[in-house]
């Protein structure tokens, strides 16, 4: 017999415990903020205790944040405003004997410069709202990982840019308040050809691809295992002009 299972996790990903609502769901979308999108949550109904020098809360240990594929993709064609499109695939593998039932609350950088999008589209094409509470703003999204499975969650969103050069940023410091590093993670960057990036992550050169929209971007990568992120990643185009010359 399955158990269902509750627990709040943030990286990329926190789950919140489902089927609450009213007062209760307006309490731990609070404690959530108040913790950053910190590793907390419930396990039938009670609070988790602090993993002994993790600095991380979690009541189910035996789920992994097991890989992260990110891609992020600078558009500064001359006829659009400038955008961040952001295509990720993350790894969940579930260790315990008992299925892992809950809601995955995925949170999403937001600031004045780069406002959150209204939703992120999930590999079905279902789209999820993103809200917004406190200055933190985040997709609920339902996921179901059996016992001693793997479980992949794939999605994307656009957000706008405040100039062609950026900064463009995407949230990963969530992702180091699990109780154990990210098992893989794999960020690409993706500017237009011709850019030069500067990033908050030392990036590696892979060449050129070709997009669906047929315009060149020059590749850029960074890979780790174990994978504990200290800053988010932020990418900024260097160069006199970040424009793609093709929109010329």
């Amino acid at each position: 017999m399955s158990h269902r299972r509750q627990h709040r996790s943030s990286m990329a990903l926190v789950s919140l415990a489902g089927g609450r609502a009213g007062l209760l769901w307006a309490i731990l979308w609070a404690a959530l903020l108040l913790e950053g999108l910190a590793l907390t949550g419930c396990h039938r109904g009670r609070p988790g205790k602090p993993n002994q020098g993790s600095g991380t809360r979690t009541v189910f240990p035996e789920l992994v944040f097991d890989s992260e594929l990110v891609e992020m993709r600078l558009e500064t064609q001359r006829e659009q405003a400038p955008s961040l499109s952001v295509r990720a695939i993350y790894g969940f593998k579930n260790n315990g004997e008992a299925a892992w039932v809950d809601d995955i609350i995925y949170p999403i950088w937001n600031s004045p410069e780069q406002p959150p999008p209204r939703h992120v589209v999930l590999s079905t094409g279902r789209e999820r709202s993103v809200s917004c509470r406190g200055g933190m703003c985040a997709a609920r999204i339902p996921m179901t990982i059996g016992s001693r499975r793997v479980r992949t969650l794939t999605l994307s969103y656009t957000q706008r840019l405040p100039s062609p050069r950026g900064p463009a940023v995407y949230m990963l410091t969530s992702g180091a308040r699990w109780s154990t590093p990210i098992g893989r993670a794999q960020l690409r960057v993706l500017v237009p050809r011709g850019g030069s990036p500067r990033a908050s992550y030392p990036l590696t050169p892979m060449g050129i691809e070709r997009g669906a929209d047929h315009r060149e971007y020059e590749v850029y990568s960074y890979d780790k295992e174990g994978f504990r992120p200290e800053v988010d990643l932020r990418v900024t185009l260097e160069g006199s002009d970040a424009r793609d010359p093709a929109g010329d």
